[in-house]
């Protein structure tokens, strides 16, 4: 009878890391010079994250600056959860003569530039990640629930799986909420 051996997530890192067709994260598969493109790519994931942190932090100001309008003026802006549609929409408000009110209206108008401004750089960053990609080759976007982010924070930080060499099992969460597993082909018998 053979004995089981117990997997710790210690023991699978150690087995994984003794394979020798993965690449090792954070660094080139073989040793050397870093890869451009997957420096490219590392650069432009950074900088959208970076983006994507301070467009949250202005929503979350100019939420702050849309509660403290009179009670008249939140009224006809639009109502929900979304920030967004209220920042632009109290963008558009006259000036009302109060001091306070109209320097609110100012900083909520600031913001909305800002968050326009933001917005066209992360869709034009997410369009140049998507190109590089293209470029690339990778088949990776097109798995169920993965994507293009998908595929470049994976690659980030991971590398090329090379499906030539291993074969992966990549585990996704569609847009549904299910799991679903998608083998890439293996070339090792």
């Amino acid at each position: 009878m053979e004995r089981a051996i117990p997997w710790t997530p210690e023991a699978i890192a150690l087995e994984l890391l003794s394979h020798p067709g993965l690449p090792r994260a954070f660094k080139g598969a073989s040793a050397g010079l870093p890869d451009p493109v997957r420096e490219e790519l590392t650069v432009l994931v950074r900088t959208r994250k970076q983006m994507v942190d301070r467009h949250r932090r202005l929503l979350n100001e100019a939420e702050a600056l849309v509660g403290e309008l009179p009670a008249r003026l939140i009224e006809r802006l639009p109502r929900g959860a979304s920030v967004a549609p209220r920042l632009t929409a109290s963008a558009r408000v006259h000036l009302t003569g109060d001091r306070l009110t109209d320097l609110r209206l100012q900083f909520l108008r600031m913001k909305a530039q800002e968050h326009q401004l933001l917005t066209t750089q992360c869709t034009l960053l997410e369009r140049q990640i998507a190109q590089i990609l293209k470029h690339i080759g990778t088949n990776l976007p097109v798995l169920g629930g993965l994507g293009t982010l998908g595929t470049v924070e994976l690659l980030v930080e991971v590398g090329d799986p090379h499906p030539g060499k291993v074969g992966w099992i990549i585990r996704t969460s569609a847009s549904s909420g299910s799991p679903s597993s998608h083998r890439v082909p293996s070339a090792i018998p």
